[in-house]
């Protein structure tokens, strides 16, 4: 039988759920976290934009890592260490990465909870099942997300540090690359459509 995360007795519920993801419950609205930052809600919203979020309006619909990820960006800016401009194209290239990346890993936490329950012969119980899976995974593929990325940066300023030592003083750009567009579970939305949707 599968062993149940410490506090949760009860059966989860969706709110449960989103809070294990988020971190942190909901509390917070924007004129709260802008203002625990020192901004204006319009000095805040374009990061919050850039990372590919929806207005959510006057809701209490921030965490406390809402407030802290904020802080960390407008501190590199104030301290000098980059622009404001170089923020937001950082802040909107993390966004794009790792909402492809939650889609991929929301749709393959889907396929692990069909597998356990046509397994186990009980079709209720997904929202338990998620809850506990991701409870397990969460604190492992955070650790791997961000090793990932320190490896990926080492490589790819090592390949620059390279392309400079070749006695171009001038900042190396760095090689074009040819790339393809793969739409976010495409084959099984493309069997749904019909041809013109599909089309469009």
């Amino acid at each position: 039988m599968r062993a149940r995360i410490p506090g949760m007795v009860r059966s989860p519920s969706p709110d449960d759920l989103e809070r294990l993801l988020l971190g942190a419950p909901r509390a917070y609205t924007r004129e709260q976290v802008a203002k625990e930052v020192g901004l204006s809600v319009e000095e805040a919203r374009p990061y919050w934009r850039a990372l590919g979020f929806a207005d959510v309006g006057p809701a209490a619909a921030f965490t406390i890592w809402d407030i802290e990820a904020l802080r960390g960006v407008i501190e590199l800016i104030r301290s000098g260490t980059i622009d404001e401009s170089t923020a937001l194209n950082l802040v909107r290239a993390l966004g794009r990465m790792t909402g492809r990346l939650a889609e991929w890993h929301v749709e393959a936490l889907a396929s692990i909870v069909e597998a356990e329950q046509e397994s186990s012969g009980e079709g209720e119980g997904g929202l338990r099942l998620a809850y506990d899976i991701g409870a397990r995974l969460l604190p492992e593929f955070e650790r791997l997300l961000i090793y990932a990325w320190r490896r990926k940066l080492a490589a790819a300023a090592g390949r620059l540090v390279a392309m400079g030592d070749l006695g171009d003083a001038s900042v190396p750009s760095v090689p074009a690359t040819a790339g393809f567009a793969d739409p976010v579970s495409f084959t099984p939305r493309s069997r749904r459509l019909p041809v013109e949707e599909l089309a469009g």
